[in-house]
């Protein structure tokens, strides 16, 4: 009862007249009948009571007295009604890939432009963490315009391929099917005494980059070479086509090295697929200016033929800071043999060195 008069004062103190409320209150007091002051209608001042519309029933002496109303309770059963449809049956649970191909974003970023070219980013970081621990010299970038298919080339110590552990499967497939599984969480030593970490330095720490291209690509091919073997497995959105296959290594190859080549899925990016030349071309040439000694090179092509770069790219691949050989080669000085590869730089290949 104290809470409401204490109401009733300071509204009382909002209005110009106190002199009409006090009228008002008497007049209803003294007729010995309920009725409803709006106080909404009074229109208080907003820095003293916000604006709410309340029904306050007064009696026959003054007194307001509160009642439930009808809206409050139908409220109060959509609530009950809503909680009780709510149950263990609406909390899902994705295994494997599907939280990747269900919510594409959460893992690239976005599924426009952006997201698009992180799919190259993850596999081309990967090629170059191995350039950045010693293991290879070499990372080539091949871009089809037409058909939307990216490969990405390195000669470093290529995925492993014996069987893991704990899922039964190789390890190439472990880590192209299963979320947070890779070599680059460190910590600790195995039962040798070797690093639990295959890398030192790494540009990707929690294991999902090349499983996301994987689920998010309509097609996906990866190629390993190791102990004189060429390894092949194929995916279509995240599950294998087939499995692990090997074969003698072709003779010229490298002893060890990796090969992806993925096209993205259309159903996701629904926008549309377009890789930008000059997107591309840039982040090549930041990646040599911070990997001394190795070669980085991109081509582009349309339906495996060689395209013209724009001469924009062209000249800012050609620039001095970023010199490519005047025949179109460019060699590496890390620790692997030379190797150089016959691409015009601008015609259809750019080539950054970053070992001068």
């Amino acid at each position: 009862m104290q809470r409401i008069l204490r109401a009733f004062n300071t509204l009382s103190r909002t209005f110009k007249s106190n002199e009409m409320i006090s009228r008002q209150m008497h007049q209803l007091g003294a007729a010995g009948k309920q009725q409803t002051v709006l106080v909404a209608a009074l229109r208080p001042k907003p820095s003293l009571l916000p604006a709410l519309s309340l029904a306050v029933p007064c009696g026959a002496r003054g007194f307001a007295q509160t009642a439930v109303q009808p809206s409050t309770r139908s409220s109060t059963a959509a609530k009950a009604a809503a909680a009780s449809a709510y149950g263990a049956q609406q909390i899902q649970v994705l295994e494997g890939l599907d939280p990747v191909r269900k919510r594409p974003g959460m893992y690239i970023g976005s599924t426009g432009p952006r997201g698009l070219h992180h799919l190259l980013w993850e596999v081309l970081d990967n090629a170059v963490d191995e350039v950045q621990g010693g293991f290879g010299d070499h990372v080539t970038v091949e871009v089809d315009l037409a058909t939307n298919t990216v490969t990405v080339t390195d000669n470093g110590r290529g995925i492993p391929t014996d069987v893991h552990p704990s899922t039964g499967k190789s390890a190439l497939e472990t880590v192209l099917t299963v979320l947070h599984a890779g070599g680059k969480f460190g910590g600790g030593s195995d039962s040798n005494g070797s690093s639990a970490s295959g890398y030192k330095v790494s540009g990707g720490l929690h294991g999902v980059g090349i499983s996301v291209v994987n689920a998010l690509s309509d097609k996906l091919e990866v190629e390993v070479l190791r102990n004189g073997l060429l390894y092949k497995q194929a995916f279509s959105r995240g599950e294998p086509l087939g499995d692990l296959t090997e074969e003698p290594a072709f003779p010229g190859a490298y002893e060890t090295g990796t090969k992806v080549t993925f096209t993205p899925d259309a159903s996701v990016f629904a926008a549309g697929i377009s890789y930008d030349q000059d997107t591309i071309t840039s982040r090549l040439r930041e990646l040599a200016f911070l990997n001394a000694g190795a070669t980085l090179q991109v081509r582009f092509l349309r339906n495996g033929t060689p395209v013209a770069l724009p001469a924009a790219v062209a000249a800012a691949a050609s620039k001095g800071s970023t010199p490519a050989a005047a025949d179109g080669s460019s060699s590496s000085s890390g620790g692997k043999k030379q190797r150089k590869s016959r691409q015009s730089s601008s015609v259809d290949a750019a080539a950054v060195d970053s070992s001068s």
